[in-house]
This record gives C-alpha cells, sequence and structure tokens, in this order.
C-alpha cells in the first residue's frame, strides 16, 4: 500500500481514501497515473489522504482473496490512524473496473457474506 499524505498540515485527523486498482483480475498495480494521478493530487491538496492498494491477482489467488486483501487494508487504517493522522471514521474507497467491483463489494458485503478474514 503506498501512502499519499494531504500536502498541508491538519490540526486533527483528516479522512482517507483507499485507491484500488483496475486490470480484471489478472493483472495491474497500485501505481497511481493518469487521471488517478490528478484525483489523487487534488484530494491531498483538499487535505485527505490517499492509500493506493495492492490485491492479490488471479488466476494464482482465486476470490476471495483480492476482497480479504482490500478489507484488511481499511483495517490497517484504522489499526493505525494515529500514526497516519486519519480520522477512522472516515475512510472511503474509489477504483475503476475490477477495483471498482472490489469498492462495492467493500462497502455493500457485511459480515454474514462470510469475507471476515
Amino acid at each position: 500500500m503506498d501512502i499519499y499524505r494531504p500536502s498541508q498540515s491538519s490540526d486533527g485527523p483528516v479522512p482517507a481514501v483507499l485507491y484500488i486498482h483496475g486490470g480484471g483480475w489478472e493483472h495491474g498495480d497500485a501505481s497511481l497515473g493518469g487521471v488517478n494521478l490528478l484525483i489523487e493530487q487534488q484530494l491531498t491538496q483538499r487535505g485527505v489522504l490517499v492509500a493506493a492498494v495492492n490485491y492479490r491477482l488471479a488466476p494464482q489467488y482465486p476470490w476471495p482473496a483480492q476482497i480479504d486483501d482490500v478489507r484488511c487494508a481499511v483495517r490497517y487504517l484504522r489499526a493505525n490512524a494515529k500514526r497516519y493522522g486519519i480520522n477512522p471514521s472516515q475512510i472511503g474507497a474509489w477504483g475503476g473496473s475490477a477495483g471498482g467491483h472490489l469498492v462495492s463489494m467493500l462497502g455493500t458485503a457485511g459480515p454474514s457474506a462470510g469475507f471476515d478474514a
């Protein structure tokens, strides 16, 4: 996970957002480029921490490894909120393609879905 901190200091905890890359589950990387780099720059300039997340890729790692990795990234940010100066109750996410699917699953699949590794 790559962490991009806000460009200006803050008096208190800041919100955070996860960027989850696409790639059809089989390729891709969290390195920001193109539109995603512009979004990261806009967010950090506005006081938001951005965390770009890699997840295990198929077919070597079958589902649900990918959602496990993304959920663990959220848990890591919450557990290390003081270290990074973020508000653990203000964590959002965005992604395209497979990353967008993972964001949707992250936001809608509760504990009963069975993805709590």
